[in-house]
């Protein structure tokens, strides 16, 4: 079997062939990526710090509990005048310096003009839109692992076509070289091939170099070592059909975080605001509690208390409207900004739509030129040993078939790719 026919073995086999043992999938860099960025744990960490707040808002409407107590030393100790009718006398009895006074109050607020149910849905929308950027960000980066994936597979198959392209021009070298020596061909056309073998053992040496790059770059993503070992499994292109651009886009403007996440911050911050303007409207609660004393001249005493306290404040110098008015233009400051968010989906999802469409037709171009450069070689190379072609005829072939698959790997893998990008787009991945 020619090394030609080995070739295109290998390549088949390589596409037919399940995941080799220990081959990382796609699936699985995505968890340990998630595992290990920065970024997402930061994003993870503010979605946990919003529900704190939530719970906290949740926490205004229940009851709260407080004791008191203090060490009074006075300068001027309380009297207290008590009467000896029988001897005419007025005796002025004064406590001691030093008096002792704790208790315990309790309040539940019973109306409060929607401040606090405005500020626990603050809470709660804040929560949400936390939520929803750490899952924009999670989409995100699984996109930027995947493109180090697929760079890494694609820099592999490189490689290889490189490879394979410096065997077959090492066994037409030799060819040449026979021919030479039994004077059939001249001098120039040993020449030719060493100078393209020269170049092509430097495009070896450049494919490994962007390979050792790749799987560097795709450590670092993972957050590993940068020479740890990369072995990863093969995913090939899928010829499902997208569907229709406009049915795609309104999926995507439903699902997509970025959208939601806008949309949770402007209720957040109208709720903020609607919170913020009943600070100035009535405000009642219930209080109750127990009081005691403790003197040494006085005595030591208790009592019980319950009521109700009223607030309202009648003017504060503007301050409660201005900052209910900066929570107003935040609110509308994101609803801006997810009208805006709203048209940039659109033009990613045409984007994704286009690139995925343009790489599968290249996709069929290419694979379509791969027989007829493979053949056109296999002539070039017969022809030279009979006499009949000559040796720029070879090389002119063995440029074409190693550029025709080096466009099949490219445009493979680009499909692939775009089939991810796609489903970032539409807010799936």
């Amino acid at each position: 079997m020619s090394a030609l026919a080995h070739r295109w073995l290998a390549l088949a086999l390589a596409a037919l062939a399940a995941p080799a043992s220990g081959a990382e999938t796609l699936e699985q860099a995505w968890q340990a990526a998630e595992a290990a960025d920065h970024g997402l744990a930061a994003a993870r960490a503010d979605t946990a710090a919003a529900r704190e707040g939530a719970r906290a808002a949740q926490a205004l409407r229940l009851p709260t509990l407080q004791a008191q107590a203090a060490r009074l030393h006075v300068d001027t100790p309380p009297q207290t005048i008590v009467q000896l009718p029988a001897f005419g006398l007025e005796l002025p009895i004064a406590a001691d310096r030093d008096l002792g006074i704790g208790g315990v109050v309790a309040s539940m607020p019973l109306f409060t003009s929607g401040r606090i149910a405005n500020a626990v849905e603050a809470a709660r929308a804040g929560a949400a839109a936390a939520a929803e950027r750490e899952g924009a960000g999670a989409r995100d980066l699984r996109l930027q692992v995947a493109q180090r994936y697929f760079d890494v597979l694609k820099a592999e198959r490189l490689l290889a076509v490189t490879r394979d392209a410096q065997a077959s021009l090492q066994a037409h070298a030799r060819d040449v070289g026979n021919l030479h020596a039994r004077g059939y061909v001249p001098k120039k056309d040993v020449l030719a091939v060493e100078v393209m073998l020269a170049d092509m053992n430097q495009q070896v040496r450049q494919g490994e170099n962007r390979l050792d790059l790749a799987r560097a770059a795709y450590n670092r993503q993972l957050g590993r070592a940068l020479d740890a070992v990369v072995v990863l499994a093969g995913r090939e292109p899928s010829q499902q059909a997208p569907g229709e651009l406009a049915v795609l886009t309104r999926d995507a403007l439903a699902r997509r975080e970025e959208i939601k996440a806008l949309g949770s911050a402007a209720e957040a911050a109208e709720r903020l605001a609607a919170s913020k303007r009943a600070e100035n409207l009535p405000s009642l609660a219930l209080v109750g509690g127990y009081a005691r004393w403790d003197s040494d001249r006085l005595g030591t005493q208790g009592t019980w208390l319950v009521g109700a306290t009223l607030s309202w404040t009648f003017f504060d110098g503007g301050r409660v409207r201005a900052e209910a008015g900066r929570y107003a233009q935040q609110a509308e400051a994101a609803r801006e900004r997810g009208e805006e968010a709203r048209s940039l989906v659109e033009l990613d999802v045409r984007r994704a739509w286009l690139a995925l469409g343009d790489a599968r037709d290249r996709l069929v171009v290419a694979h379509g030129a791969l027989a007829a450069a493979a053949e056109n070689l296999r002539v070039a190379r017969s022809r030279y040993r009979e006499g009949l072609g000559t040796n720029a005829d070879v090389l002119d072939a063995e440029r074409e078939n190693s550029a025709a698959e080096t466009r099949y790997q490219i445009a493979r893998y680009d499909a692939a790719f775009a089939e991810v990008d796609l489903d970032r787009a539409l807010g799936r991945l």
